[in-house]
């Protein structure tokens, strides 16, 4: 994420195995990354958690995400909801950040004399390892690399709206939702530019599908592509993940929540 752009990265935690947990306070000894931790709302949860419905635990999720929005939204001005398993690629060559993709589009909006929209969408294309290469090992990078070694997905991205994630302007967002602007000032309609699949995507990692109409989800088994655009990265990303195993194994803390 840091060499796509990301200035830094806000994470929210409820539980977390203690390994998990030194890795993040090792960024955060970096000053990299905050660490807010947190619990479901009272009375917004069943006593066993096994039991949350999804929509209630997407509800519960706003909590947090507009908690992060109004703590740093004089600070950004544009925050990215994201999960852990999905990363967000520029496609084009010329563009390596996500500073050079969104600053393309911005620089546009601004010789037209047009205002910043509210958020800025990128479809979601599934990089599945439940499909018909599965098992398949890459030879060019460590075994261990997940998501360097996934190079198959879906040929046909999620149906737009589904799925997608967006840069959220704060300037013009009044709440989050993790996928695009809920609700934004001055305007009954969250205005959102959203990038064509040859400039920007979702790459999103995942088993399977289950969310998803089935025979949609066998269609992204069966129907798949090859697609390595992550790893014009994979130099850097091993060698940075290198010197964290490094720092870690230097890094002492006591873990105590």
């Amino acid at each position: 994420l840091f060499i796509l752009g990301a200035d830094k990265i806000f994470v929210y935690v409820i539980k977390l195995h203690p390994n998990v947990m030194k890795t993040l306070k090792f960024y955060e000894s970096l000053g990299k990354l905050e660490i807010e931790m947190m619990r479901h709302p009272r009375d917004l949860t069943s006593t066993n958690e096994s039991k949350i419905s999804q929509t209630q635990q997407n509800q519960n999720e706003m909590v947090s995400l507009n908690d992060c929005f109004y703590k740093h939204l004089f600070e950004f001005e544009f925050l990215l909801p994201i999960d852990i398993d999905e990363l967000i690629l520029p496609v084009r060559k010329s563009d390596k950040t996500w500073s050079d993709l969104m600053n393309r589009e911005i620089e546009k909006r601004k010789k037209e004399n047009l205002d910043l929209n509210s958020g800025y969408s990128v479809r979601n294309v599934f990089f599945l390892s439940d499909n018909i290469h599965e098992g398949e090992i890459q030879s060019e990078v460590p075994k261990n690399f997940k998501f360097l070694q996934t190079i198959y997905r879906a040929k046909n991205f999620s149906h737009k709206h589904t799925g997608e994630k967006s840069f959220q302007n704060t300037a013009k967002v009044l709440a989050m939702h993790n996928h695009n602007p809920l609700k934004c000032l001055h305007s009954d309609i969250c205005d959102c530019h959203h990038f064509k699949t040859k400039h920007a995507q979702i790459n999103h990692y995942r088993r399977d599908c289950e969310n998803y109409p089935k025979h949609e989800c066998e269609d992204f088994k069966k129907n798949t592509v090859e697609d390595k655009k992550l790893w014009r990265y994979k130099k850097e990303v091993i060698q940075n993940v290198k010197k964290a195993l490094d720092g870690l194994t230097k890094f002492r803390i006591c873990l105590l929540y």
